[in-house]
């Protein structure tokens, strides 16, 4: 059985307490995203913690979701690369019509039907 860890995930998906395998706990602290409620209060004259970048809150973001990723069972999305001697797919080219104002449907006829007695 593996051992599990209670975090508070501060950013992505799951925010909130979470209990997780310990080194994904380890992983999403060290990340930022999350923190250990159970850790020690910082000191009285420790400087306060430093609010994050733009980059930085980017970085945590993208961590929290590809943890929340691992934690469904998910396979990580894979980019695929073109080749650079290949050339990209052309979309087959579908004939279009476009409608005149003479073209209103008056002309459209059904087949023809002998109506019932």
């Amino acid at each position: 059985m593996t051992e599990t860890r209670r975090i508070e995930a501060l950013y992505g998906p799951y925010r909130g307490f979470l209990d997780v395998p310990a080194d994904v706990a380890d992983q999403a602290i060290k990340d930022g995203w999350a923190r250990d409620p159970f850790a020690p209060p910082p000191a009285a004259d420790a400087p306060p913690p430093e609010a994050p970048t733009k980059e930085k809150l980017d970085a945590m973001l993208v961590a929290a979701e590809k943890a929340a990723r691992k934690l469904r069972g998910e396979k990580e999305p894979t980019e695929r690369k073109p080749k650079k001697d290949a050339e990209p797919k052309a979309e087959p080219k579908t004939e279009t019509r476009q409608s005149t104002a003479e073209d209103n449907g008056s002309t459209y006829k059904t087949r023809s039907s002998t109506p019932k007695e």
